[in-house]
């Protein structure tokens, strides 16, 4: 007889030990499936990285550029790598002890895109692409907006060739090209558009060519004078309306009529400089797929601090940007870590599919339905906490007495009768909030026949089925088939009025109902 006294905990601790290693043993091939299957992936993603290393991160196409140099009276060479010998493609990998200094340009718009006058009506500008560029002043002050704005342009092309960045300064400078992730190769620089210079007023066919950077970042441009328009606007609420109908979208024409930029003065004076600006950053591309793009904002304060300071001292005082340049960086390669990128994927692959799940057509939550009472009679406890799980496939009967709540329960899975508390799902929808939803994929055949006298068996079907969301042919073959397998398609009887059906026809016609449109539950 065993011992009376309750198992230590030592004890019962030794019982599940031996139960759980008896458990492990006989579903040790579940274990091994359990700890393999993640292994296995860890090695696809190892497979993956080298085989991306070796055809893509190797390739000399995303590496610095080198060649071999042989050294005076000896046979053998030296492999060099370099931005000498490297593509524009390759350059991008290249270490930059010394980074290439770039003149600071601003974004302007092209020449169909500019506003085209002040009053922003001549488009005849647009036609010969010669508008103006545009950057409008608001402020508390008109005449200091209207002294800083003379200061803002130069009217001459000063061009000292021996010191070209510094010249190249005392000139507003700009492209129509969008800014570069960084300032290593300036796009607007590298690519084919000319170079403007921003001028109250422009001499004819005003075109100046120089060299810029060390081979082999050495590139020739064109540099063309364009006018820069100064409008003073009322107030900074007109100038966002003026930005808004800059832009396709929001004018009402259909016209685009960009400006460069805008100032706010707000409450600048002699001995306080407060200035708000407005910049186009359409290009920066901060979508989070790609590395920003740097914005051109630079030149635009250093345009309007220059402007006020050589009108606090005079015009000969001059504050400059001469140059933008990066910092210095080392040689890189091309690298991309496959773990990270479907960091995702492995974590749903490895994770998520280990936790369990359910395919249970039906589940209930503590069911409950209370009928309120009336003429001073108690409520009706119907459903007390009912709580149930039926899987896909199942057939799955209710047994009780009268009055155990089978009726109800029926009653609530069916929409007819809301739930007093608790929760049920059927098909993965809420029956308190999905109940639409619900009906197309359910089925239900009544305890009693519910039937019209006057509509044949046909015209019942008809009328389910249109409930279901079925359609055109597919209403046609569902309603040929739900009276084919209940055998009354036959004979005419169909197409017969319901109430010359005998009962046993009736219940197959409330069957053929209820399954018309392959439910689900």
């Amino acid at each position: 007889m065993a011992d009376s006294d309750p198992a230590s905990f030592l004890t019962q601790a030794n019982a599940i030990l031996r139960k759980n290693l008896t458990y492990q043993k006989r579903n040790v091939w579940s274990n091994v499936r359990l700890i393999m299957i993640p292994f296995y992936l860890c090695l696809v993603l190892v497979g993956i990285q080298a085989l991306f290393d070796s055809q893509v991160s190797n390739s000399l196409d995303n590496q610095c550029g080198c060649k071999c140099i042989h050294k005076t009276g000896d046979e053998t060479c030296q492999m060099v790598c370099g931005v000498e010998y490297s593509t524009r493609d390759q350059a991008v990998f290249c270490a930059i002890p010394n980074p290439q200094p770039w003149p600071p340009l601003i974004l302007i718009p092209l020449p169909r895109n500019r506003v085209v006058d002040a009053n922003l009506t001549n488009v005849s500008c647009k036609q010969r692409n010669n508008c103006p560029v545009t950057i409008l002043f608001t402020g508390n002050n008109q005449s200091l907006g209207a002294t800083l704005s003379r200061n803002l342009f130069r009217r001459s092309f000063p061009m000292n060739y021996s010191d070209l960045l510094f010249s190249l300064a005392d000139n507003v400078l700009a492209t129509t090209y969008k800014g570069s992730p960084t300032n290593y190769l300036d796009a607007g620089i590298v690519s084919d558009r000319f170079i403007y210079n921003i001028q109250s007023r422009c001499t004819p066919n005003s075109k100046v060519s120089f060299s810029l950077g060390q081979s082999p970042l050495n590139f020739t441009k064109e540099m063309r004078c364009v006018q820069g328009l100064n409008l003073w606007i009322n107030s900074s609420r007109e100038i966002n309306d003026d930005i808004f109908k800059g832009y396709l979208k929001g004018n009402s024409e259909g016209m685009i009529n960009e400006i460069v930029a805008a100032y706010d003065l707000l409450d600048t004076n002699r001995t306080n400089f407060n200035v708000n600006i407005w910049y186009n950053a359409t290009y920066q591309d901060d979508s989070g797929n790609m590395p920003p793009k740097l914005l051109r904002v630079p030149r635009l304060v250093s345009l309007m601090s220059n402007a006020y300071l050589q009108y606090l001292k005079s015009p000969r005082t001059r504050m400059l940007l001469e140059f933008v340049k990066e910092m210095p960086k080392p040689e890189t390669k091309l690298r991309l870590d496959i773990a990270s990128l479907i960091g995702a994927v492995f974590f749903t692959w490895v994770i998520l599919l280990l936790f369990p799940r359910t395919s249970h057509a039906i589940v209930c939550n503590t069911m409950k339905k209370v009928y309120p009472g009336r003429d001073g009679n108690p409520p009706k406890m119907a459903v007390r906490g009912l709580s149930l799980a039926v899987p896909s496939g199942e057939c799955f009967g209710m047994l009780g007495p009268n009055g155990a709540g089978k009726t109800s329960f029926i009653n609530m899975m069916t929409g007819l009768v809301k739930p007093t508390s608790g929760s049920a799902f059927v098909q993965g929808l809420d029956i308190c909030t999905d109940m639409d939803r619900v009906y197309t994929s359910m089925g239900v055949c009544p305890q009693h026949d519910l039937l019209w006298e006057t509509l044949s068996g046909r015209e019942h079907l008809f009328f389910y089925g249109r409930l279901k969301n079925l359609k055109d042919s597919k209403l046609d073959q569902a309603v040929e088939e739900s009276l084919k397998s209940v055998n009354l398609l036959h004979g005419g009887v169909a197409d017969k009025p319901a109430g010359k059906y005998s009962g046993g026809m009736k219940r197959r016609l409330s069957v053929a109902i209820s399954l018309i449109g392959s439910p689900k539950v």
